[in-house]
């Protein structure tokens, strides 16, 4: 279903018991800079309401794009762009993943970005920010570093599986 360095998109709602396929995109839009990133969600919304179907992503540090008073990590050098978005024909039904498990066939190592010290006053932060009543709820989130070996989809299944979806 894949071929390396083409890229796919595949979406499972394991709740519905549905599941589609995007076929390979005819076109790519990126945002590599903050300010790219209002222009190549246009792009999206002119090509999907011109016929085109769009899978992709939009990191949260992309918000600068958005608004540049939001306080964002400048994107990494050679990291993955702010804004990825492949525009494609209309996705094709298929079978949702199945539950069973996939061991060994991919390898994953992660390595959170941060150290149990930074961590922690990152906690801190985010309680005293509640205690000052800035805030009441925060999502304190970590950048991951990893490689991944092997089936690709056997991945994709594993975090299907692994977020939630109801019981088959």
């Amino acid at each position: 279903m894949t071929s390396p360095g083409v890229p796919w998109g595949r979406f499972d709602d394991l709740r519905a018991g549905t599941a589609v396929v995007c076929p390979p995109p005819h076109r790519v839009l990126v945002a590599e800079r903050p300010q790219d990133v209002v222009g190549v969600l246009a792009e999206v919304q002119r090509a999907t309401d011109g016929g085109d179907w769009a899978f992709g992503y939009l990191a949260y540090e992309a918000a600068a794009g958005l608004d540049p008073a939001l306080a964002v990590h400048p994107p990494e050098p050679g990291g993955p762009p702010l804004a990825w978005f492949g525009l494609c024909g209309e996705p094709t039904p298929v079978d949702p993943v199945d539950r069973t498990p996939t061991a060994g066939r991919y390898t994953a190592r992660w390595t959170p970005t941060w150290t149990a010290a930074g961590h922690a006053a990152d906690v801190a932060a985010v309680r005293a920010r509640i205690a000052a009543g800035d805030t009441y709820q925060c999502n304190l989130t970590v950048r991951m570093r990893g490689r991944v070996e092997g089936d690709p989809l056997a991945l994709y299944r594993d975090l299907a599986v692994g977020q939630g979806g109801a019981p088959a």
